[in-house]
């Protein structure tokens, strides 16, 4: 099962079926002299399905494995006192963008979230960034 709650093997094995019958009608179609021009379509359609379903799979599975990590490195860490650690924010974090009142830290995944900050600390941050920088970004 996937996040949404499909199965994307029995989908995958539904299209593998239906491309090979298809593939089958081509053949006769050919033999019989058939336009087969719409089933060769369909076969296209299908297999660029297929494509993006695998494409899903394996963004689905590295996403998995970052969620692993992120576990596995926080179960080991748990009762130690955190420092900064560089890889682990290079690894999660996209991007911090820094506005007059707040900061904006967006993760690799595309959620985001605003911390409100103090002018104080606003002021510090953006001179301290290269002259006045507003963001900054690791990928």
């Amino acid at each position: 099962m996937n996040l949404l709650g499909e199965n994307p093997a029995t989908k995958l094995e539904d299209i593998n079926q239906e491309i090979a019958d298809l593939q089958k009608d081509i053949l006769a179609g050919v033999k019989a002299h058939w336009d087969v021009t719409e089933l060769a379509e369909r076969v296209q359609e299908l297999r660029s399905r297929k494509t993006e379903i695998e494409a899903g799979r394996t963004a689905e599975k590295r996403n998995k494995e970052r969620i692993n990590n992120l576990r596995e490195s926080i179960e080991k860490s748990k009762d130690k006192v955190l420092a900064y650690d560089e890889l682990l924010v290079r690894n999660f974090i996209k991007e911090i963008k820094i506005f007059p009142d707040k900061l904006t830290i967006t993760v690799i995944s595309g959620a985001h979230e605003d911390i409100t900050i103090n002018t104080l600390l606003s002021k510090y941050l953006l001179t301290a960034l290269s002259g006045g920088g507003l963001w900054f970004s690791w990928r």
